[in-house]
């Protein structure tokens, strides 16, 4: 069964894992260093209907209230509406899906070295899933 949230399709293997109770934040800090690169605040990992609460804002958003500009080489950038928020790490640390290049979605995390950049942190859902652990 296919979901999509603000008329972005979720990929499958992100439903799989929160149907089946795999999309939690991992206990390990180790992990989160590896992945993000920075340790958790307060992690959330959203099911389906808080994604769904998340994005009804999210998708509203002009690019400049989220550093959305990209920076060659310091930030990718995000778009808002060609984006997911799924999960965060804490207050103002999101991990988005970025549906811009087509296909599938890669995955951001809106990190802060020095100021706000949007980086890759796995190409798609089931790459992060595998470096998640999960």
């Amino acid at each position: 069964m296919s979901h999509s949230i603000g008329g972005l399709e979720l990929p499958q293997e992100l439903v799989s894992a929160i149907q089946s109770g795999r999309w939690t934040p991992p206990e390990d800090t180790g992990t989160y260093l590896s992945v993000f690169g920075e340790e958790p605040e307060q992690p959330e990992f959203y099911d389906l209907d808080g994604m769904a609460r998340q994005n009804e804002s999210w998708q509203r958003l002009p690019s400049e209230k989220v550093f959305g500009e990209e920076i060659a080489g310091v930030s990718l950038g995000i778009d808002p509406r060609r984006s997911l928020v799924i999960g965060d790490l804490g207050p103002d640390l999101p991990i988005a899906l970025d549906y811009r290049a087509g296909g599938d979605p890669r995955v951001l995390y809106l990190a802060y070295q020095g100021r706000p950049v949007w980086k890759l942190v796995a190409a798609d859902v089931e790459s992060l899933l595998l470096r998640l652990g999960a």
